[in-house]
């Protein structure tokens, strides 16, 4: 889950956000994937459609051991979205730790 990390590392606003989102909530399994939408712009996201045309590049990203497609040609597009994992951790709690986060979180494209 190192990757929530560095979400939380390169965007400081996500804490409050990921509070907003615990408060509003009801964790009732080990495991909950979902989409969490704020009505409003929360952010940008770098998940863009790419077509032929578009120049793509492949890297490694902070804290992640595989490669991923970045597209130099389109920019990031607003979101008022987030995708949320709450995972319980074996204490039972969600909380939310500097060195191992009990969520996943990513920016997703506004849905228009």
């Amino acid at each position: 889950m190192r990757n929530s990390i560095t979400h939380l590392e390169d965007t400081p606003q996500l804490y409050k956000l990921v509070n907003e989102v615990i408060e509003n909530t009801t964790i009732s399994s080990d495991r909950m994937f979902f989409d969490y939408n704020f009505n409003h712009i929360i952010g940008e996201s770098d998940l863009v459609k790419n077509d032929k045309d578009d120049l793509i590049v492949y890297a490694k990203r902070k804290n992640r051991n595989i490669y991923t497609s970045f597209n130099k040609t389109k920019s990031a597009q607003p979101s008022s979205i987030i995708a949320v994992l709450f995972e319980r951790k074996n204490d039972g709690t969600y909380g939310l730790e500097k060195e191992e986060s009990p969520f996943y979180l990513a920016f997703l494209p506004l849905l228009l």
